[in-house]
């Protein structure tokens, strides 16, 4: 009698190896670990039909690619599983443990924050697609398609449900960043954080919460909002960067109405010296030592800290012409040009394409600025660069009033990279005898129409940098940046 385990053995072994042999070629399910074994594959060769090498080396190849294949495909469907996971959970409001009832009871939770976090974020997400439009029709300059395309649609807050999280206060702000109702570095910067003082004392910390945590958590949708609206200015990218860490700074188990009132001092101390003292400290520098009797001060477009500095200049006594300069779509030398009369400075009035003709009887060229980079190049209105070529042709000194908050750790030599479009449909009314030339332009395809609202100057044409910390050449920027981190 044989022996029933021999006979068994070497019967079980070629049904295997056929059968691993046929899933791998036939069906797109994963190879299994008998497949992989190498005596499966010298059975499954010795079984049958052509040579061992040649089906080991085709079943290999076909298995290494379904299997490629199948991972993928597994892959995408554990993230379709999560994706309807995490929805139905965050609809019920329960969790796969059952501590649903814990947590409603525990406040907002991890849960709580990540769903509301979500929703601003889609709300933010539908008006970046809907209300700003990034040049649908195409019309967008090529060399400056990397930058946010803001040609309006849509009203900005259309896209906000009855729901919405966002606090009525930056809603307002937002509006009014992107209507151009409030313009200018420390104009925007002193609105922000006038809103976000608003946001602090309306906020209530969550139990189980730390509001030094809890608080940059919240007011982080808020930023990204500002910014669909508008892009950050330099100003106020730094005072976001120094609010979150004044709030990081508050210790852990300090009453939240204490906090709420240390934070707003603090930003009541910031505004009052990082602009306000800063502004007088210029103005002071600017009447003593900068401006004398009979000077003839070239300013371009609008700028306050200049012209606060005229003022208080000509009140003090001194006699001086201011010539301004001014350029489209915005106009904004009628605000200074009304402010400087008003005050009873003799001015003149001209447009930027005559600048060539008047700068020969100019003494001196006052500038605000947007932001001092740390390479010393000057970044403000778009336009600046061009007078400070022509001031440097005819050897008249180009000096920049800035307060040191402004500074910024970037380097750029160019106004490529980043830089700020405004709506090209601002430059289409021009009054003509023949009527608006540009209206158009859309509808012509080799024109397009570009709106940029800075520009960056060289540290070479910039001849002083005044500061509240002193009148500094643009080369000493790093400096004062470098001693600011070490206060900090």
């Amino acid at each position: 009698m044989s022996d029933p385990s021999k006979k068994d053995q070497p019967s079980k072994d070629p049904h295997q190896g056929s059968q691993g042999s046929k899933d791998v070629t036939s069906s797109p399910q994963k190879p299994t670990s008998q497949s992989k074994q190498p005596h499966s594959k010298q059975v499954g060769g010795a079984s049958g039909k052509g040579p061992p090498s040649q089906s080991t080396g085709t079943s290999s190849g076909i298995s290494a690619k379904l299997s490629k294949e199948e991972k993928k495909k597994q892959k995408a469907e554990r993230r379709s599983q999560k994706k309807v996971e995490t929805g139905k959970t965050g609809q019920s409001g329960a969790t796969p443990g059952g501590d649903s009832g814990q947590r409603k009871e525990g406040g907002r939770e991890k849960g709580g924050v990540s769903e509301q976090m979500k929703s601003q974020a889609k709300v933010i997400r539908q008006i970046r697609e809907k209300s700003l439009s990034q040049s649908e029709d195409g019309k967008k300059v090529q060399l400056f398609s990397h930058l946010h395309q803001y040609e309006r649609t849509q009203s900005l807050t259309k896209s906000l449900g009855v729901t919405s999280d966002l606090p009525p206060v930056i809603v307002r702000l937002a509006i009014m960043y992107s209507s151009g109702v409030i313009c200018g570095s420390n104009s925007r910067c002193l609105a922000m954080l006038g809103a976000f003082k608003k946001v602090i004392l309306d906020y209530s910390t969550p139990p189980q919460k730390e509001l030094s945590r809890d608080l940059q958590v919240t007011i982080k949708p808020y930023i990204n909002f500002l910014t669909t609206s508008r892009p950050l200015s330099v100003s106020m990218g730094n005072a976001i960067k120094w609010l979150k860490l004044t709030i990081t700074n508050v210790p852990l188990g300090t009453p939240e109405n204490e906090a709420k009132e240390k934070l707003c001092t603090d930003i009541d101390e910031y505004i009052h010296e990082k602009i306000i003292l800063a502004d007088e400290a210029i103005s002071a520098a600017v009447r003593r030592g900068i401006i004398k009797n009979g000077d003839v001060i070239l300013i371009y477009a609008h700028s306050s800290i200049v012209t606060k500095c005229l003022i208080d200049a000509h009140e003090e006594g001194i006699q001086f012409k201011v010539i301004i300069v001014d350029s489209r779509p915005k106009m904004e030398g009628h605000h200074s040009l009304k402010k400087l009369v008003n005050a009873g400075i003799p001015c003149s009035y001209i447009f930027i394409n005559a600048v060539s003709y008047i700068m020969k009887e100019v003494s001196k060229v006052i500038v605000g600025a947007h932001a001092v980079l740390a390479n010393g190049y000057v970044m403000s209105r778009v336009g600046t660069s061009l007078i400070a070529l022509v001031a440097n042709s005819y050897n008249v000194p180009v000096l920049v009033c800035c307060e040191t908050y402004k500074f910024s750790e970037k380097v750029q030599t160019d106004a490529f990279v980043t830089n700020e479009l405004g709506d090209p449909n601002d430059l289409v009314p021009i009054n003509r005898r023949h009527g608006n030339i540009l209206s158009g332009w859309k509808d012509l395809t080799s024109l397009g129409v570009l709106n940029l609202t800075y520009d960056v100057t060289s540290s070479d044409l910039v001849a002083m940098v005044i500061t509240e910390v002193g009148n500094i050449p643009c080369t000493s920027v790093p400096v004062v940046l470098r001693l600011t981190q070490m206060n900090n």
